[in-house]
Formats: structure tokens, C-alpha cells, sequence
């Protein structure tokens, strides 16, 4: 089945690396790898809330720092907010590090030196808890304490996270996972193979799936199980309508208002999703993920 949607790429940088985006406040921001970018979603005006559009000079070590524009990211990918800072996950060749970034000023500070812990995933659940993907796990994150630990394991790589009140969706190569945040109790949701990044959106959960080497938008209704896709064939990026459109390998996802955006280093802005079906707005700030 199939509910098409429109693809058309998003922005006014030229040299934005995007991945997942969050929508708080009326913006939309985005990890842009080398820093945190705020994009209008009615225009596509894009500033840097902190760090910078494009590599720094010479290796790249994250750096803290009280405003925005002196912070230095390296490999940001993946976001999440709880409406007063800005959480990321990156990579360097220093380490892997979790971060906070404050929404009013941009001033940053480390939450977790994760060693060689990859962090693949982020979003905010009830109550603002703060939940990261590392591996086969899932891990409830103790933001004030600067630790964590295992919330859940599961038998396959952790592509993307996704909250609800009472639910985590979890998006894995073996397909999407439901993990129940009281019980823990965990349930496969069938046709989902090779899920990647995942979004929450009212009734319906957005993920990417790769299909025979291409990525495909697919759209789940959570009262029904009920999996369509919304667009995407070929490997690459091209404008269009439904399986007209073209998706390359995408990073992360983000909803707000009636649009999905895509990031994806290919093309160097947000690809944009709408269908004739009007998508719900997301019922709380969603980090998403990767595809």
C-alpha cells in the first residue's frame, strides 16, 4: 500500500551536512555534523545555533565552550531536545561524547565521555528522561549525574529511537521494535525489516527502510500495525512524488507541522516530505534518527 508523498530538497545553506532534526519552539534544528544548525521551516532560512556549517581548520577535537559560535562539534549526527537544551551524540577522533547545548544561548557542556560507545540514536521521552542508542542497547541516560546505563538489550544493531508516553520504538535491521517503558516487555512489528531512522508523529511512527539497495519512507499506524510506503526509490537524490522520488542513505529525521525532513550529507540540505494527507504534528520534540 501506499500513501505518496512529495520530496523536494529543503534549505538555503549550500554546504549544511544534516542529520536528524527537532522542532522546539517554532524551528526546527538540525545536527550538522561540525555544529547545530536552526532552520525556519516556513522559509528554510538556516543559521548556526552553535558551531560551524563547515570543517574547522585542522583536526577536529569537540570543544565547550559559553557561546555557540566558539564550540567545536565533529561528527554530529544525531538530536534530541527536552525543550531547554539541545542533546547530541558525536563522533571524533578523540572520543565519543554526549553533549547538551542551551537553547538560549548556545552554550554547551559534556554530559557523557563515552569512550569508544557510539552513540547512534537519541530521543526525549516522558518527564524529559533522555534515552541513547549504543550498539544492541538502549540506555536511560542520568543527565544530572553525567552517567548511564542499559535500559534494554536487543538481537540487532540499534538504528533509531523514538518515544511515546508509554512506548519506545526502537528500529533495528531485524525490523522495528515496540519496548514498553513500564514493563519492558518487548514486541516485533511485522514487515519491517531493515529499519533504519525512525520519528514519532501522533498516530503514526515515520521510518526509513533500505529495501534492494534503495531507501524507502514508510509510514506505520500504531493502532493497527498498518505499513505504507510514503516515497523513495533508486539510490541518490531526486525530486518527486512518491516512488518517483529518490532517497539517499539519511541520517536522521525530524517532524514539524504537516512536513517529514530528511538529512542525508548528499545534497547538502533537508529533503522535505508532504503528502496530500496532512501528517499530524509530533506530539512532543522528537529526536530521530537515522536511516
Amino acid at each position: 500500500a501506499q500513501a505518496p508523498g512529495r520530496v523536494v530538497e529543503f534549505g538555503t545553506s549550500e554546504s549544511l551536512m544534516s542529520g536528524a532534526s527537532v522542532a522546539v519552539g517554532g524551528k526546527l534544528y538540525v545536527a550538522a555534523y561540525y555544529g547545530i544548525a536552526r532552520v525556519d521551516p516556513a522559509t528554510g532560512q538556516t543559521d548556526m545555533l552553535a558551531g560551524t556549517a563547515q570543517a574547522p581548520s585542522g583536526e577536529c577535537w569537540p570543544t565547550n565552550a559559553v557561546r555557540g559560535a566558539d564550540a567545536r562539534f565533529c561528527g554530529v549526527t544525531q538530536i534530541a531536545s527536552d525543550g531547554h537544551y539541545l542533546y547530541t551524540g558525536e563522533s571524533s577522533s578523540a572520543a565519543y561524547t554526549l553533549r547538551r547545548t542551551s537553547l538560549a544561548d548556545g552554550a554547551t557542556s559534556t554530559v557523557v565521555q563515552s569512550g569508544y560507545d557510539y552513540v547512534n540514536a537519541l530521543t526525549v521521552g516522558p518527564g524529559g528522561q533522555l534515552f541513547a542508542s549504543v550498539g544492541q542497547t538502549v540506555r536511560v541516560v542520568d543527565v544530572a549525574n553525567g552517567s548511564w546505563e542499559t535500559f534494554a538489550s536487543l538481537d540487532s544493531s540499534v538504528q533509531g529511537i523514538a518515544a511515546d508516553a508509554d512506548t519506545l520504538w526502537v528500529s533495528t535491521y531485524a525490523g522495528l521494535k515496540r519496548l514498553h517503558l513500564t514493563t519492558k516487555a518487548i514486541t516485533n512489528v511485522p514487515a519491517t525489516q531493515e529499519a533504519r531512522r525512525v520519528v514519532s508523529a501522533g498516530d503514526y511512527l515515520y521510518f526509513t527502510q533500505g529495501l534492494n539497495g534503495s531507501t524507502v519512507l514508510r509510514r506505520l499506524t500504531k493502532s493497527d500495525g498498518a505499513v505504507v510506503s510514503v516515497a523513495g526509490s533508486g539510490d541518490g537524490v531526486r525530486e518527486g512524488v512518491g516512488t518517483d522520488a529518490w532517497l539517499p542513505y539519511v541520517y536522521g529525521l525530524g517532524v514539524h507541522g504537516q512536513a517529514v525532513f530528511l538529512g542525508t550529507s548528499w545534497t547538502r540540505k533537508l529533503l522535505k516530505v508532504t503528502s496530500a494527507d496532512p501528517l499530524p504534528a509530533a506530539q512532543q520534540p522528537e529526536a530521530t534518527t537515522t536511516l
